[in-house]
């Protein structure tokens, strides 16, 4: 082979290996590319699940203040109609007012109007069956 001929072969050689090296790294860009949209799809969703969960999570704590309430509203009926009660269901009721302040407390938008004169009235009356031992 002569000089010319070696310096084609080298400079094919030399051409073809760079451009297989550009083929390669736009190769390796192209599949970082993807990565990327995989890995912001995928920090998309999560976010997304974060925000579904924290509004499930209010949700539910809406639902136990509701709960709560209704069981407020209930024991302060049974109260007004002579009904009495052990210590232990004036505990459990006592300890739904305070769990149910604690939610009106931390959600302005949640109005405890609903429930304010029957807190008082088993408050009031716990504090007197207390003082006179009348549980039953």
């Amino acid at each position: 082979m002569g000089s010319f001929q070696s310096d084609v072969i080298a400079g094919l050689l030399g051409g073809t290996l760079v451009g297989s090296v550009l083929v390669f790294i736009q190769f390796l860009v192209s599949r970082s590319d993807k990565k990327k949209a995989k890995h912001d799809e995928l920090v998309a969703k999560i976010s997304n699940l974060g925000d579904q969960m924290a509004a499930l999570n209010e949700r539910m704590d809406m639902e136990n203040a509701d709960a709560s309430r209704r069981r407020i509203l209930a024991f302060d009926d049974e109260l007004r109609r002579d009904i009495g009660h052990s210590e232990e269901s004036y505990n459990q009721i006592l300890e739904d007012i305070r769990q149910y302040e604690i939610y009106c407390k931390h959600h302005d938008e949640y109005k405890n109007s609903k429930a304010v004169v029957a807190i008082l009235n088993i408050k009031d009356t716990y504090s007197i069956v207390k003082k006179e031992n009348k549980f039953i």
